[in-house]
């Protein structure tokens, strides 16, 4: 995994910050995302606000131009309003989508072509038949 560029989104805190210590601490080349950034590594740091498609593809593009490649994504951004229902704003509740899946859709699509392009040129991930689900 030393080789491979692995990209977590929700890095300043929280399971993505600890996941960016531990890869880090493992020899990984690991790149984070967040709105802040003050805790991660000036060098493989990105501001980057994941509800935003147009932001989310210019940062991909500086992270390819900067690290080469991405091999892995993490989609670990969140946002959780906690409290009671009759309490709870709905534009928080809107927000929450936003992050929590248009996010990560906003992630995937822009990060996929990269990945693919890659897979094309050196390897893909297989299966075998015994592996596959079964058909009647």
């Amino acid at each position: 995994m030393s080789d491979e560029v692995i990209v977590i989104t929700g890095a300043n805190s929280g399971l993505g910050l600890g996941l960016v210590r531990a890869l880090t601490a493992s020899g990984a080349r690991v790149v984070g995302l967040d709105l802040s950034v003050e805790n991660l590594p000036r060098d493989s740091a990105f501001v980057c606000d994941v509800t935003d498609s147009v932001h989310v593809r210019d940062t991909l593009a500086s992270i390819i131009d900067q690290w080469g490649r991405i091999d892995i994504l993490v989609n670990d951004a969140c946002l959780a309003v906690f409290a009671p229902f009759q309490e709870k704003d709905l534009a928080d509740t809107r927000r929450e989508f936003e992050v929590n899946y248009f996010g990560y859709l906003n992630m995937i699509s822009a990060v996929l072509p990269y990945m693919k392009a890659r897979w094309r040129s050196s390897s893909a991930p297989t299966a075998s038949p015994s592996t596959s689900s079964s058909r009647r």
